[in-house]
């Protein structure tokens, strides 16, 4: 980036990967507490989702969602790393990054996106 003539990226910008919109309710475990929660974005490096529960950042998660796969619901288990998580009307935005992706996670995710996104 030259500073002289580009601005700095922000917010989608920054993103490493394209992302699919959706609304799906997913499951979150945090230090053994259990939310149900709704996954608002995915990609192959992350997702957001909204919770009644804030998060701090730099927390594990575990994020059990369905997707589908070739027609074929599938049930995906991600672990994440909380980098965000903003209060929005009574509730959070959460924004995550996904850590140690399986080879068919990311298949799944990434067939989504292309399908979606």
């Amino acid at each position: 980036m030259n500073i002289l003539t580009e601005k700095p990226r922000t917010g989608a910008e920054k993103r490493a990967a394209k992302r699919a919109n959706l609304d799906k309710p997913a499951t979150m475990r945090v230090n053994e507490t259990e939310t149900t929660v709704r996954i608002v974005n995915i990609s192959t490096t992350g997702l957001g989702l909204i919770s009644t529960e804030h998060l701090t950042p730099k927390s594990l998660a575990e994020i059990n969602l369905n997707l589908y796969f070739y027609n074929e619901l599938t049930h995906l288990k991600l672990t994440a790393i909380v980098v965000h998580s903003t209060p929005v009307q009574e509730q959070f935005l959460i924004g995550l990054s996904l850590c140690d992706l399986n080879p068919f996670s990311f298949r799944v995710i990434n067939q989504f996106v292309e399908l979606h996104g």
